[in-house]
């Protein structure tokens, strides 16, 4: 009733009778006499038998105006189709296989329990394949015709490319343009009953992510989605192969592993995956590409892993929040992008990204790769005192990026928070020890 915006005024008592007979013939010779005997309601006429529902279901629906003015619905058939409409199509189907003879509708019901197979085969999740079925579910289906005639059951606000997809799998991947009664239309073109479908493909054409928003079918659905999962599993199979690749380089091992010694080597820790899938995970990011060079160079999860900057093509990320530097143990990532990310040990962001995603390394800033450090300074609120402090800095040609600074309540000091740049943890060390040492400064720490 929601569905149908009906009041509960519209609800009226409709009397339903079944009639059986023996031939296809006499279903419409019986519906003659009917209605020559009461009057047929307007729009209230479905033939099953010449257009079947998806699941194989044939019938004559008629609702007529009956005896005292009361509601009267028929629905006529033959006996092999009260057989599909009460024992259900797996019934039907079970007893196709051992050779019974049904009617045109076995073919339609073969179809559709294919086109449910089929979708099976194509998802990869149970979830997924209960929601795509219940799209071919749906009561409320269009009638559409090939240009040969054939007809074609879709779900309601189908388009062009569910179509396409509803007659073979290739049409639907190469779905480039399609014409409805003779017109073009945009491929998200919303079929009506009665449409002549044309379909154009293309050997360029392929799937688009975009064909989601807007096809309606559970076959169209499955069918993007399964070639877009393949084609992802591909891009990220290359990208598995670069990243471990670039892993080892930064560990200076490249020239360590060629492509037969490196599957070789994966094989040998890891005999429970097949190669390409642990590519795949190291492309799309599930497995941590440095804990991987950590098992290829036979290191505990919990040493180290020495990466040389001289060795690193790839941008560097530094935490812009804790600042790790060389010379302490530091927890790094390659990113899917091909970049290495740095953290401190301490860093908030780690209980984010996960401990199993980060991998403990030292780094050889041997090429002198400029690194930021935060610095607090408290120094005493007396003229000059900050110029004396900049002087310092300047003496040691470590450069000032940012600086802010705020008195103490009582005035008698100030708080300087610098981010400087540095080569190395001893240097900001060294600063702070020499820092320490002048009256004017408080206080010197690393934040």
């Amino acid at each position: 009733m929601l569905k149908r915006h009906e009041s509960f005024n519209s609800i009226y008592d409709i009397f339903e009778i079944k009639i059986i007979v023996d031939t296809i013939g006499d279903c419409y010779l019986a519906l003659g006499v009917i209605h020559n005997l009461y009057q047929p309601i307007p729009g209230k006429f479905k033939d099953y038998i010449a257009v079947p529902k998806n699941n194989g279901y044939q019938s004559l629906h008629s609702t007529m105006m009956g005896p005292k003015g009361r509601p009267l619905q028929i629905h006529i058939r033959t006996k092999e189709m009260e057989e599909i409409a009460e024992q259900g199509i797996v019934s039907h189907w079970l007893k196709q296989q051992q050779g019974i003879n049904f009617n045109k509708a076995k073919h339609q019901t073969s179809n559709w329990l294919n086109n449910i197979l089929d979708i099976q085969s194509s998802t990869f999740s149970a979830s997924d394949f209960l929601d795509n079925i219940k799209k071919d579910l749906s009561p409320r289906n269009i009638y559409v015709f090939t240009p040969r005639g054939k007809i074609l059951h879709l779900p309601q606000n189908a388009t062009p490319v569910d179509f396409a997809y509803a007659i073979h799998t290739d049409i639907g991947d190469h779905c480039h343009r399609a014409k409805v009664n003779q017109r073009y239309v945009p491929l998200n073109y919303k079929l009506q009953n009665g449409d002549i479908v044309d379909i154009l493909t293309t050997p360029d054409q392929e799937p688009d992510s975009e064909w989601l928003n807007f096809v309606t079918s559970g076959r169209a659905i499955s069918k993007i989605k399964q070639y877009l999962k393949e084609q992802k599993f591909d891009v990220d199979v290359t990208n598995g192969i670069q990243l471990l690749n670039k892993g080892l380089q930064i560990a200076g091992y490249s020239d360590s592993f060629d492509n037969s010694s490196l599957k070789n080597a994966i094989e040998e820790n890891y005999p429970r995956v097949e190669y390409a899938d642990l590519m795949q995970k190291l492309g799309a990011g599930d497995i941590p590409v440095l804990r991987v060079v950590q098992t290829l160079l036979k290191l505990t999860s919990n040493q180290p892993l020495s990466l040389t900057l001289s060795n690193c093509s790839i941008p560097i990320l530094q935490d812009e929040v804790c600042c790790p530097l060389p010379g302490e143990t530091i927890l790094a990532r390659l990113t899917r992008r091909g970049k290495l990310e740095l953290h401190r040990e301490r860093c908030n962001k780690n209980k984010l990204i996960g401990l199993d995603n980060l991998t403990p390394v030292t780094i050889i800033n041997d090429n002198e790769t400029k690194f930021l450090a935060k610095v607090m300074i408290v120094i005493d609120n007396l003229p000059g005192t900050f110029s004396k402090l900049s002087i310092i800095i300047a003496e040691r040609k470590i450069n000032m990026e940012e600086i802010f600074q705020e008195r103490t309540e009582d005035h008698a000091h100030v708080v300087a928070r610098l981010t400087i740049t540095t080569h190395a943890l001893s240097e900001i060390d060294d600063l702070l020890n020499n820092l320490s040492e002048h009256d004017f400064v408080i206080k010197a720490v690393r934040t």
